[in-house]
């Protein structure tokens, strides 16, 4: 995954929650983030869901998305289009999702025991992935790599 900080602007930066090499950002703010890296020509690598506090962070492993992979008749400036595309609509499925918002409140009262007066607006996030074409192509000779190897056995 690819570090944002080489390609996005500063003011979508200052916005941003980071912990380690992870960029997070609020629901108010993945559209303009998405725009901006199709701008970029940085495609999509998914997204997962985390409520995020001062004493640590809570994963919702199973509130995550990765797009498909590039195909191969698809070009990169096509790919990164598609693989915006492909996660604004499950941020859309994820936010029409009533249940997921009935369990939303119910792991984030947990968290409120430990979180005095913490808003669950204050600690939603959102981490992005993000890839740049030349992981693309790491990727590829990886790949060809591994195949060569194993024909040698």
């Amino acid at each position: 995954m690819e570090e944002p900080g080489l390609f996005l602007p500063a003011d979508l930066l200052a916005c941003a929650s980071r912990r380690g090499d992870e960029y997070a950002w609020r629901k108010k703010d993945l559209l303009e983030v998405a725009a901006a890296s199709e701008l970029e020509g940085l495609a999509s690598g998914g997204w997962q869901a985390q409520f995020r506090t001062p004493d640590g962070e809570c994963a919702l492993c199973w509130k995550s998305f990765y797009p498909g992979e590039q195909e191969d008749v698809e070009s990169w400036p096509e790919y990164v289009g598609r693989s915006w595309e492909e996660t604004r609509q499950m941020w859309q499925k994820l936010f029409d999702n009533e249940d997921m918002v009935d369990e939303g409140r119910r792991i984030f009262r947990l968290i409120q025991q430990t979180e005095d007066g913490l808003l669950p607006r204050d600690a939603l996030w959102f981490v992005l992935y993000f890839r740049t074409s030349a992981q693309k192509c790491n990727v590829e000779k990886q790949n060809v790599v591994m195949e060569s190897m194993g024909n040698g056995l």
